[in-house]
């Protein structure tokens, strides 16, 4: 027996929306030249990567 799948609570988004999103992501993306201070840079690689990846869960 199937039992009826609940509604999304949020409409799904439009796929164009992913697009800017990333791009936005991608702009945001820390660079090398961006701190001389290694554990710096090191955090900020870290909050952007895992921003990056929750986006894909």
């Amino acid at each position: 027996m199937h039992r009826r799948a609940e509604p999304l609570p949020l409409p799904f988004p439009h796929p164009d929306s992913y697009v800017n999103a990333n791009a936005e992501l991608e702009a945001r993306e820390p660079r090398p030249e961006g701190s001389a201070n290694g554990e710096a840079r090191a955090d900020a690689w870290q909050t952007w990567d895992r921003e990056r990846w929750s986006r894909h869960l």
